[in-house]
């Protein structure tokens, strides 16, 4: 709000303001700490976990949802986008998650019932993000949002069998 104020802009925050945090992991380089972090979170306790190596987003999509703010996008599906069927969604929030803070899945295939799913600080969410619609609403809450978010594959996975085989596996990791 100070930047804000700074620039003479309004002060209130919009769901815009939320992308900017977006670019922020765009900027970070190969090796810096959070990528190696990010790598070394899925390649040696989430590998380890499913007992096989997994494919993954190079770097993983941050999401920031600051209070009072709209989403940035409507709910979807990702399988209408990536057109990947062998994919599931990895969601880490870095801070707890609940209510309007939190993300918002579908309860069940095709049922376009929405609820939220509450995760902590120190859990990690998989889920068939392909398939079922996700997305947030406006946050109502006085806490920041900060998130990351991939999709993972078994390495050399290309059936919907495998995204099974993960899910299977766990949804909630601690």
């Amino acid at each position: 709000m100070a930047q804000r104020a700074q620039f003479g802009l309004p002060q209130k925050l919009f769901s815009q303001d939320n992308l900017f945090f977006r670019d922020m992991i765009i900027t970070q380089t190969q090796g810096s700490g959070l990528i190696e972090l990010y790598h070394q979170f899925i390649n040696k306790f989430l590998a380890y976990k499913v007992a096989h190596e997994l494919s993954f987003d190079e770097r993983p999509d941050i999401r920031v949802h600051l209070p009072g703010t709209l989403p940035v996008s409507e709910f979807h599906d990702d399988y209408s986008i990536t057109h990947h069927f062998e994919q599931i969604n990895m969601w880490l929030p870095l801070v707890d998650t609940a209510g309007t803070s939190t993300l918002w899945l579908e309860s069940d295939y095709g049922t376009g019932q929405v609820t939220p799913i509450d995760v902590k600080y120190g859990q990690v969410l998989l889920f068939d993000g392909g398939i079922l619609k996700h997305g947030s609403r406006k946050n109502e809450t006085n806490n920041t949002r900060i998130s990351l978010e991939s999709k993972l594959s078994l390495l050399g996975a290309g059936l919907r069998a495998d995204a099974v085989h993960l899910l299977d596996r766990f949804s909630f990791v601690q």
